[in-house]
């Protein structure tokens, strides 16, 4: 399975591997979200440097659309994205946190997985 899920104390780490469709991110989020050891308000990182998947505008309006509903699901209005080298996955990202601000839902872009997880600790 390409998209999996763990959780690293309250935060949840959403990592996706090759190709893969929206519906094995959102089963990923769901799952997390019933464990037992889910903590409401969780933010969640997402590992998207092995990721392969190009979104394209609709893929993006999609995931906003998705995302900007997780705090009605029990999520924090928080996220991170973990980026590798690819300068259009930064794009991508960039469209995203864009709308995602909109609907007062921050995400934040980053390369380093301990930047990424301080910074969500913090709204933990």
């Amino acid at each position: 399975m390409p998209v999996t899920w763990q959780l690293q104390g309250s935060i949840v780490v959403i990592s996706a591997v090759g190709e893969y469709p929206a519906s094995e991110l959102k089963h990923a989020l769901v799952d997390a979200a019933t464990d037992s050891h889910f903590h409401k308000g969780a933010p969640i990182l997402f590992d998207a440097r092995e990721s392969q998947v190009n979104l394209l505008p609709n893929d993006v309006e999609q995931r906003v659309a998705m995302l900007r509903t997780l705090p009605d699901r029990g999520y924090a209005n928080r996220a991170a994205v973990l980026l590798g080298s690819e300068l259009y996955k930064f794009g991508i990202a960039r469209m995203l946190q864009m709308q995602l601000e909109i609907h007062h839902f921050h995400l934040e872009i980053f390369r380093d997985r301990d930047e990424a997880l301080r910074w969500l600790a913090q709204a933990a």
